[in-house]
C-alpha cells in the first residue's frame, strides 16, 4: 500500500534542502552538526491527527526501522496526544513555536494538542531507565503538526514551510532563532 504522506515528505526534504542544508554559511552553523555533515535520514509518520517529521542522524536509521517494523513508535517518548499523559511541554493553539536544545528522562517530550505548529533542534528523550525501551534518541530537527480541532484533513507542507522561513530568516538576522522554551527541562 503506498504511503499516502510520500508526496508531503519528498516536498518537505526539498525544503530542507534548499533553505537549510544548502543555505548560507550563518545559516549552517546553527544547524546540527548531522544535517550540516548530510549525515541523516528524514521520517515522516502520524501519530492520531498530529503529522510529524523528522531529521535524524544515521546511526538512528536501524533502531528507527526495527520499531517500525515492530509496528512500534519510531521514536517512544516524543510525542502523545493524550491530555492524561505527563508530559514534559504542553502545545496547545501554538503557532510557528520553536524550542531548542531540550532533555527529557523517563517522561513524553510534547503533549500535542490542537492547532500546533512546533520546530524543534537538538532534542534529546532519555529512556535508558524504562525497560521495555533502554535507548536515548536525539532528534536533530523536527517538525510538529496538528490541526485545528474538528479538522481531520489537512496538509502540513505550508505550516512547515512558514516554520522553515521562520528560522532561516532569523538566522540570517544574525540572531539565535526566538524559542518558546530553551534548554526546557522536564516536569514532574
Amino acid at each position: 500500500m503506498p504511503d499516502p504522506d510520500a508526496e508531503i515528505h519528498s516536498a518537505i526534504d526539498r525544503l530542507v534542502q534548499d533553505r537549510l542544508v544548502l543555505a548560507s554559511s550563518s545559516i549552517l552553523k546553527m544547524l546540527p552538526s548531522n544535517i550540516v555533515r548530510s549525515r541523516y535520514f528524514t521520517l515522516t509518520y502520524r501519530e492520531g491527527s498530529v503529522f510529524v517529521y523528522l531529521l535524524l542522524g544515521r546511526r538512528l536509521e536501524s533502531e528507527v526501522k526495527h520499531r517500525i517494523g515492530l509496528g512500534q513508535s519510531p521514536i517512544p517518548g516524543l510525542i502523545t496526544t493524550r491530555e492524561n499523559i505527563s508530559a514534559g511541554i504542553r502545545l496547545e493553539n501554538a503557532q510557528l513555536a520553536q524550542i531548542s536544545g531540550s532533555s527529557f528522562k523517563n517522561i513524553f517530550a510534547f503533549s500535542i494538542g490542537n492547532k500546533v505548529s512546533a520546530q524543534f533542534t537538538n532534542l534529546t528523550i532519555d529512556l535508558t531507565e524504562v525497560e521495555a525501551v533502554g535507548k536515548k534518541f536525539v532528534v536533530d530537527l523536527g517538525f510538529v503538526i496538528s490541526p485545528e480541532k474538528g479538522k481531520l484533513v489537512f496538509s502540513p507542507l505550508e505550516q512547515i514551510e512558514d516554520l522553515i522561513v521562520q528560522f532561516a530568516s532569523a538566522i540570517v538576522l544574525d540572531k539565535e532563532p526566538k524559542s518558546v522554551l530553551q534548554k526546557a527541562q522536564p516536569h514532574v
